[in-house]
């Protein structure tokens, strides 16, 4: 089961870098790396997971995926959220690194997924 971090922003209007943006939602390839997440989780007998941030919060890169990237996302134009951060607090580092893996194995070439010290950060970065 999928549970979201108190105050994390799914749509809405952001101000990134001094403008504000009209955020249309999650893409449909952050909507799949949850499930996926999840299904994994599930399959390794673990907790039910956290989605840490989405578009709230401070990102390291300028143009972090996190603040939206205008494209278009099921057919509609629009600033799309194509990150995520996935809580891995619960893990041993062994299985953060095996999870991280598999994650990265199902959803293939066209995600970047990181491993931090509390969580894995997935974007989707088409090549």
């Amino acid at each position: 089961m999928v549970k979201y971090k108190e105050a994390v922003m799914l749509d809405g209007t952001r101000i990134t870098h001094g403008k504000p943006r009209r955020l249309e939602g999650m893409s449909e390839e952050i909507q799949l790396t949850i499930t996926i997440w999840d299904a994994i989780n599930q399959e390794e007998g673990f907790e039910e997971i956290t989605v840490t941030a989405l578009a709230d919060g401070v990102h390291t890169a300028k143009n972090s995926k996190h603040y939206g990237i205008y494209r278009v996302n099921a057919g509609k134009v629009g600033w799309w959220i194509d990150a995520v951060d996935l809580r891995t607090r619960y893990l041993s580092s062994n299985q953060k690194m095996s999870c991280a893996d598999i994650l990265k194995k199902r959803l293939g070439k066209d995600f970047d997924v990181v491993v931090h010290d509390s969580h894995i950060h997935v974007e989707y970065d088409p090549k």
